[in-house]
């Protein structure tokens, strides 16, 4: 197995947390080599989709997700699509998590809410600007930490009979490949039965069961993956704004814009964060 080609920016380093970005340039394709987290590691994919392999299982990463990686736990990476990714890594010590979570690790993932993405975007923006105190960034990543904490789901009590089992089990490995379908090609025009089609469902059984494993419908779930990109590239300097509604996969300027306030609660012109922020 060869290597994953990973890029490191630090952002921060304190006693209370870093700040990365990890930038990865892989192509499609299998498992890299193995891989353990330091630290206990929170994982905030901004463009990209890749698959965390554990022994508790396969976690699918996109930019609508927050991902928790456990210190000492290996793990494996795979890139169901070319193009890799690149995520903002927040990295804390094992015991100021368990603090924050009142004794509970969280799940292996969250859905990544609009409050929580800008919550990121803030805290990364600002430790970008190299204006913010490390006071004011560790404060940040703290009260994100706690929000987290407070959003993950606690354990559930009596185990479900076998047969339940086994169709939650088939209708969340549904879901998960519908979200591979997604976020893979958002910037296609797709339909909800060409993507029920792929993943063995019915549009009518796949709209159901992607809200009840997801929380959110397709098309929002959707939207959501070309907002992300769109809010990412914003970030970067992108300067014609009806160009970026095309190429992130609405169909027309106005459509995005309309999308983009729902989502964020203003239009993408005033979305750039300032190094005052």
């Amino acid at each position: 197995m060869k290597p994953v080609p990973l890029s490191f920016r630090s952002l921060h380093l304190g006693d209370e947390f870093e700040l990365w970005d990890v930038d990865c340039s892989s192509g499609a394709g299998p498992c890299g080599e193995e891989e353990a987290a330091a630290s206990f590691n929170i994982v905030f994919p901004r463009t990209g989709v890749f698959r965390r392999h554990s022994s508790s299982g396969v976690t699918l990463a996109d930019a609508n997700q927050t991902l928790f990686f456990r210190p000492g736990e290996p793990y494996q990476v795979s890139h169901p699509a070319p193009g890799g990714d690149a995520c903002t890594v927040l990295s804390f010590s094992e015991a100021r998590v368990l603090e924050a979570t009142e004794g509970i690790l969280p799940v292996a993932s969250l859905l990544s809410d609009a409050a929580t993405h800008g919550r990121m975007r803030r805290l990364r923006a600002r430790a970008l600007s190299g204006r913010a105190a490390p006071l004011e960034t560790e404060e940040r990543a703290l009260l994100l930490l706690g929000d987290l904490a407070a959003r993950a789901p606690r354990a559930a009590g009596r185990a479900a009979p076998a047969r339940r089992q086994a169709t939650r089990r088939r209708r969340r490995e549904q879901a998960e490949a519908a979200r591979e379908i997604l976020a893979a090609r958002f910037r296609e025009r797709l339909s909800l039965a060409g993507v029920a089609r792929e993943v063995a469902s019915s549009p009518f059984h796949l709209a159901r069961l992607f809200r009840a494993e997801t929380r959110i419908p397709v098309h929002r779930y959707l939207n959501r993956l070309r907002l992300r990109e769109a809010i990412e590239r914003i970030d970067r300097g992108a300067p014609d704004l009806s160009a970026l509604a095309y190429e992130v996969g609405f169909s027309s300027h106005a459509h995005f814009t309309d999308a983009f306030r729902r989502e964020f609660g203003m239009p993408p012109s005033r979305a750039r964060i300032p190094a005052e922020a």
